[in-house]
């Protein structure tokens, strides 16, 4: 390291040193993460926490999307709901695109019925077919809306879940593919 004695130029020096010893301790990878998870917020929320379909909600708790991929592409996920209505019902989309403004579709992948406290997890594969039925195959990135017709101004939302699809292009599937995004 070299000492030079105007400030900046040491502040410089140090902090070129630091990333060259960051970035040689830790390798650099590129390409689809197959496990990981994503956080949930409110959203589309017009009476509290969410406010408008943004994607930008008040971050719902510890709580956080786990997801992995199988060796035949398919996706497996895990939402929980910590704090939601009781005894309640939530439908479970995977939606086509990172956030609403970009969202290219939506299926059901399932529901998550909350106990009486509110509290509900849910674990769900989604085939390689109706991956198929929503996009070609290639790199994703898709986010999950939840939301329950107990309270339809209101949703959770995690994004972005990214993925690479390579599916056989023989899969059928009777997944039924709506337009746009669930929670907008």
């Amino acid at each position: 390291m070299v000492v030079v004695r105007r400030n900046n130029i040491l502040i410089l020096v140090v902090a070129l040193a630091l990333v060259a010893f960051v970035s040689a301790a830790r390798p650099i990878s590129v390409g689809p993460t197959t496990r990981t998870q994503v956080q949930e917020v409110y959203d589309c929320d017009t009476q509290g926490l969410g406010g408008p379909c943004d994607m930008a909600g008040a971050q719902e708790g510890v709580n956080a999307v786990r997801y992995s991929q199988g060796s035949t592409s398919a996706l497996f996920l895990t939402f929980g709901i910590p704090y939601g209505h009781p005894n309640a019902t939530y439908d479970v989309f995977l939606t086509c695109g990172a956030s609403h403004a970009l969202s290219c579709g939506f299926v059901t992948i399932g529901q998550i019925v909350t106990d009486g406290n509110g509290v509900g997890t849910g674990t769900f594969t989604v085939p390689c077919a109706t991956l198929l039925a929503l996009h070609a195959n290639g790199y994703k990135t898709d986010h999950v809306d939840v939301g329950s017709e107990a309270a339809p101004n209101e949703f959770l939302v995690a994004g972005a879940i990214n993925y690479h699809q390579s599916c056989s292009g023989s899969a059928s599937s009777s997944a039924k593919v709506h337009a746009g995004d669930a929670a907008a």
